[in-house]
């Protein structure tokens, strides 16, 4: 136990379950070793390595390139960036955060996990667009052929992808939907996905460009976001065969789910909004904790992860069954209550390109 004020020198190795009071300072190069419990107002200098699993309290400052691995805990409050005066590089949050786990304790994925993700998505969007052929209707897009969601996916790929390899820090537009078809649209959609899991696979941690979503940075904030788009639109894909779609997995629709309710829908261009305040609860049922309260207003939603409180209406079911259903590609597993809440999220909570 290091106490309160204490001071852990460079190159100190913390074992693990150890605990750190309020305001010790952590010097330069510490190993914090999974498990330990950082308290409040502790000051963790430019290096350490703050193992997995370790518990990091409200208000605790993270110095610049402190590595925080999988799993680590930051509370409420707590920093982790540049240095006050800007200059130098932010700490690399190893582990992106997006959920509770039953112990109410925050999960993650790497960022390498939703690389992962993107290359077999891709992979698969481009095998069933091929088995499909680029003439078919793509019935969960309305209006929509394989061809067009081979040319907007492809689009977005390469979108994507130049934020990151060139390193633009404000938005720009995406480029002009190819004049392509068939075999050339196909080997045109594949070139792009490489381009992109090559881009994100080998881009440093730390790179710095304008990003869409909230995360702890913005590589992890591309992967997340374009292992969820390639992931939803290969099930587009799937659909113009005929045949069933293949599944997402639990923990990966979850995190959808979670990425869709707190960050696509946080942000001002929503349009699920009502006239009066009413409360949504979305809850995976084959997932412990997997639960959403969303608070609808003539705001845009706020979604808090817990299902504590009424709640006017709830959809509910299996992860990857609601994970599709949020966004539209199937039929809500379970509506109770209101289901006008329901219908209204369907009717307003389509997410467009512009």
């Amino acid at each position: 136990m290091a106490g309160t004020g204490a001071v852990v020198g460079p190159g100190a190795v913390i074992g693990t379950g150890t605990v750190i009071r309020t305001g010790a300072v952590i010097g330069t190069g510490t190993v914090i070793r999974t498990g330990a419990v950082i308290g409040t107002g502790t000051v963790i200098r430019t290096g350490a390595v703050i193992g997995t699993g370790t518990v990091i309290r409200t208000g605790a400052v993270i110095g610049t390139g402190a590595v925080i691995r999988t799993g680590a805990v930051i509370g409420t409050g707590a920093m982790a960036g540049t240095r006050r005066d800007g200059r130098g590089p932010r700490a690399v949050v190893v582990a992106l955060v997006l959920d509770r786990t039953p112990s109410g304790t925050l999960a993650s994925m790497e960022t390498a996990e939703f690389v992962e993700v993107l290359d077999r998505e891709g992979q698969l969007l481009a095998e069933a667009a091929e088995k499909a052929g680029c003439a078919a209707v793509v019935p969960t897009c309305p209006g929509w052929q394989v061809r067009d969601l081979l040319r907007h996916t492809g689009m977005v790929h390469r979108w994507a992808a130049a934020f990151v390899a060139e390193g633009h820090t404000s938005h720009r537009p995406g480029g002009e939907l190819p004049d392509l078809d068939g075999p050339a649209l196909l080997a045109w959609f594949r070139q792009g996905h490489r381009q992109l899991v090559d881009t994100l696979a080998s881009a440093p941690a730390g790179v710095r460009c304008w990003h869409l979503l909230p995360a702890p940075s913005p590589l992890a904030s591309w992967a997340r976001r374009q292992a969820h788009e390639t992931t939803v639109h290969r099930v587009d894909a799937e659909s113009a065969t005929g045949g069933p779609w293949s599944g997402v997995g639990t923990g990966f629709a979850r995190d959808g789910i979670d990425e869709l309710l707190c960050a696509f829908h946080a942000r001002p261009k929503s349009r699920v909004r009502s006239a009066e305040p009413r409360v949504l609860r979305v809850r995976a049922t084959d997932a412990d904790g997997a639960v959403w309260t969303v608070r609808l207003s003539q705001e845009p939603p706020a979604t808090e992860r817990n299902g504590t409180g009424d709640a006017d209406c709830e959809i509910a079911g299996p992860a990857e069954e609601l994970y599709l259903s949020l966004w539209n590609r199937l039929p809500f597993p379970a509506v109770t209550g209101d289901a006008s809440l329901a219908a209204l999220w369907r009717e307003n909570s389509a997410v467009t390109w512009s």
